[in-house]
């Protein structure tokens, strides 16, 4: 049996405006997201899918109920501070936009991240160049952003994700920005993560994208409206 590692009961999600009224989001999310697990997040703009994502990836704490990051109430961490730091352990996020820093080399864009795990500059730089290799970037280790392609900026973006070795991967439209060939090879090497046993949560609003995930989950007006396996994964966990 596959242990958990989100689980989510009754949590609620609201912003509030400068005279006071109330703007709810997720409105009584219940969820349950498995160790190796490759879920997808979909529904129509406004559903509250990016938000359910900077919640489990401790961007934003969430207003009301429990979320549990293994068998830890993480929704009891309420500053940025804390929740921080269990971000930089435990998860990173690749965006639609690469977020970059533009006068830095690929490899030390992806060396940054060490920095949080206290690694030496040598031991920084020495995995830095190996996951640039991973995928497939060894001969860009010294180009900055503004020389590379959509395509390898994702893939620069992707290695520095892993540099912590995260258990958990956060990716928020991440074939948005690219065609449909680069938009696949993005995949492809999601698809590399989850079978080494990462845990993959992914929003997109492209079915065919999705298809690749264990599991769709399908959001509306801040409400989980059903959980499905892909149609290539007819087992699913819920």
């Amino acid at each position: 049996m596959m242990a958990r590692q989100v689980y989510m009961d009754e949590i609620h999600k609201s912003y509030f405006l400068t005279n006071g009224k109330e703007i709810p989001v997720l409105k009584g999310i219940n969820l349950t997201i498995n160790e190796g697990e490759f879920v997808a997040l979909m529904g129509p703009s406004g559903s509250g899918k990016s938000t359910l994502l900077n919640i489990i990836g401790f961007l934003h704490p969430s207003t009301t109920g429990d979320y549990f990051f293994g068998w830890e109430n993480v929704s009891e961490f309420k500053d940025d501070a804390t929740l921080s730091f269990i971000r930089n352990q435990k998860c990173w996020f690749i965006f639609q936009q690469y977020y970059l820093i533009p006068r830095l080399s690929s490899l030390r864009n992806v060396m940054l991240p060490g920095i949080y795990a206290w690694l030496t500059t040598k031991e920084r730089e020495k995995r830095a160049k190996r996951l640039l290799e991973r995928v497939g970037l060894w001969h860009r280790l010294t180009s900055v952003p503004s020389e590379l392609s959509g395509w390898e900026q994702q893939r620069v973006a992707i290695a520095r994700a892993l540099m912590n070795n995260p258990s958990l991967i956060l990716a928020d439209e991440p074939t948005g920005a690219l065609d449909s060939a680069t938009g696949d090879g993005v995949m492809e090497i999601l698809g590399e993560l989850h079978s080494s046993w990462t845990t993959i949560v992914m929003v997109t609003h492209e079915h065919y994208i999705a298809e690749n995930a264990d599991r769709i989950i399908y959001l509306r007006d801040g409400k989980v409206v059903n959980k499905k396996p892909s149609s290539l994964n007819q087992s699913p966990n819920v």
